[in-house]
C-alpha cells in the first residue's frame, strides 16, 4: 500500500478532486480512502491560490515540496500537484 508520503503526483478535476488519481501508479484516490481528505484538501488549497488568476503555485508539507498547476481541459479543469525531487545533500558531500 501507497503512504501519503510517497505519493509523487496527484491529478484532481477541480469539480470533484476525490475523483482524481495519484502516482505511483495511476491509482484512483476514491480507492484509497486514507487520501479522500487530502485531495479535497489539496483542491482547497489550489483554488486558494489560483483565486486571483495564478495557475501555478507551490505547496510546502513538512519536508516535501509540491509544484502545483491549475489547467483548462476539453473535460474541465485540472489542478495538479507534482514533487520536487529533491536529492539528499549528503550524497552530493
Amino acid at each position: 500500500m501507497i503512504t501519503f508520503d510517497q505519493v509523487t503526483d496527484w491529478y484532481l478535476p477541480q469539480e470533484d478532486p476525490t475523483k482524481g488519481f495519484y502516482y505511483p501508479g495511476p491509482s484512483a484516490i476514491e480507492d484509497q480512502e486514507d487520501f479522500i481528505e487530502h485531495a479535497v484538501l489539496l483542491g482547497v488549497h489550489a483554488l486558494e491560490k489560483t483565486r486571483y488568476g495564478n495557475d501555478e503555485f507551490v505547496l510546502r508539507d513538512g519536508s516535501s515540496i509540491f509544484r502545483g498547476h491549475k489547467v483548462e481541459t476539453v473535460e474541465g479543469t485540472l489542478l495538479f500537484y507534482v514533487k520536487f525531487q529533491t536529492p539528499s545533500l549528503k550524497s552530493k558531500i
